[in-house]
């Protein structure tokens, strides 16, 4: 496809945003309006239109201008203790909600329904949120769907345009400021390897220029070779502008990079993995890289052990900026199941929780020992008609969500707690 023809495409897309974006609904309703997808029993969420979420003169004007929805989420993130966003795919329409009351309302800020998304939406891959204003969404190419960047400056109000780099496969974004950010493009080169090149933006995601293809290998000290193509690409962090880290997942075992200068190079770390912490397992994979401070010191870097169709997990803490690593064997049951390969999350450096069946084991020292707290009954309940948890996240010692959902009936549901998991609310 030649460059002018590529520009057309992105500027028609754009003005169908556009005109899309200010068609939003604010129709207010005096009764409760329920909108149904025949195909998936969602969630039931209480919206307000956006300009109601800004100012509410008077209660009885708001409760004029709140109606339900029900959607099917699959996925959603934290922000804050009151602040969250949570989404789902409704017929190839992105639904994307927000919350700034712990979900007792929501404000929908979709995407125009004329931007389609042909798969799942991740948090991490396709979605980004510095904060609650801040948001990126990747739509990648497939077949003659061309590859965009949706971006929004006023927490999802209006949503900017922009084409990614041509030829790219992006598999993940991330952003340290409004304006600096990085893309990271994967595609197969041989059954076990890609190759993967890293972009950078430095004006929010309107433009994007490709780093050095290039990087400083651990086992060969001051020499340069590829990037390398071994491995599939499995995450991305940055805790500044200029120390960064991805891991790469080998057939068997996880590797870790750590770049220092922004992404133009970057050096395997010698730390991070060792098959003898584990003992003897089928395969080693490690989860997302997860930072506890914004100066990017404290960390942790979850490691599943997986034999025949049982996993164990255990945890690789740093203190350093991952200069230097700590194993810790988490000792946990082994799962086998659905929720087999569900991390333990940790919320600062010592404290976290892990699902084992019906039960949820919390520890304060940094895995070394875990408490079951007492079954909660509408846990329990919940998780017999909804049996997948599709993620589990704190941003406190006190509050979390977990979205659950039953794949087979197209189903899901979204829990909160207030009191460190002892006990759980639908939101």
């Amino acid at each position: 496809m030649s460059k002018w023809r590529h520009k057309i495409i992105v500027l028609v897309a754009a003005c169908m945003l556009l005109s899309a974006c200010t068609a939003r609904e604010s129709t207010s309703v005096s009764a409760p309006l329920q909108e149904e997808d025949n195909q998936e029993n969602g969630q039931v969420l209480t919206v307000v239109n956006p300009e109601t979420a800004k100012s509410e003169d008077t209660a009885v004007e708001s409760s004029k201008k709140k109606y339900q929805i029900q959607t099917r989420l699959t996925d959603f993130h934290l922000l804050t203790e009151t602040t969250g966003i949570a989404w789902g795919i409704t017929r190839g329409e992105l639904r994307l909600y927000t919350t700034n009351d712990q979900g007792r309302t929501w404000t929908n800020i979709s995407p125009a329904a004329t931007v389609q998304f042909p798969g799942l939406v991740r948090y991490g891959e396709e979605m980004f949120f510095l904060d609650q204003g801040h948001g990126w969404i990747m739509r990648k190419a497939q077949g003659s769907t061309e590859g965009i960047l949706l971006h929004t400056e006023d927490g999802g109000l209006n949503w900017k345009i922009s084409s990614l780099p041509a030829n790219a496969s992006p598999s993940s974004v991330y952003f340290t400021t409004a304006e600096r950010g990085w893309l990271i493009s994967v595609s197969p080169t041989s059954p076990g390897n890609q190759k993967k090149s890293v972009y950078n933006t430095y004006d929010g995601g309107s433009t994007w220029v490709a780093s050095k293809d290039e990087v400083v290998s651990s086992g060969q000290t001051g020499s340069l070779i590829n990037l390398p193509q071994y491995g599939y690409f499995a995450d991305m962090d940055f805790t500044t502008e200029q120390q960064g880290f991805a891991l790469i997942q080998e057939i068997k075992k996880p590797d870790l990079y750590t770049t220092k200068d922004g992404g133009q190079h970057w050096m395997q770390s010698n730390t991070f993995f060792r098959k003898q912490d584990l003992g003897e397992c089928d395969s080693y994979t490690a989860e997302q890289i997860q930072f506890f401070n914004e100066s990017g010191q404290t960390g942790l870097i979850p490691i599943r052990c997986t034999k025949g169709d049982t996993s164990k997990y255990s945890g690789y803490f740093t203190s350093d900026g991952a200069a230097t690593f700590q194993f810790i064997d988490f000792p946990l049951p082994w799962q086998s199941g659905v929720n087999a390969g569900l991390a333990p999350y940790f919320v600062n450096e010592m404290e976290g929780w892990s699902l084992q069946g019906y039960l949820l084991y919390h520890t304060i020292d940094q895995g070394k020992t875990w408490r079951a707290l007492p079954e909660n009954r509408k846990l329990a309940t919940t998780l017999d008609d909804y049996p997948e948890v599709v993620k589990l996240q704190f941003v406190s010692p006190n509050y979390g969500w977990m979205l659950v959902q039953n794949s087979e009936e197209r189903t899901s549901r979204l829990l909160s707690t207030h009191d460190g998991g002892l006990s759980w609310q639908m939101l």
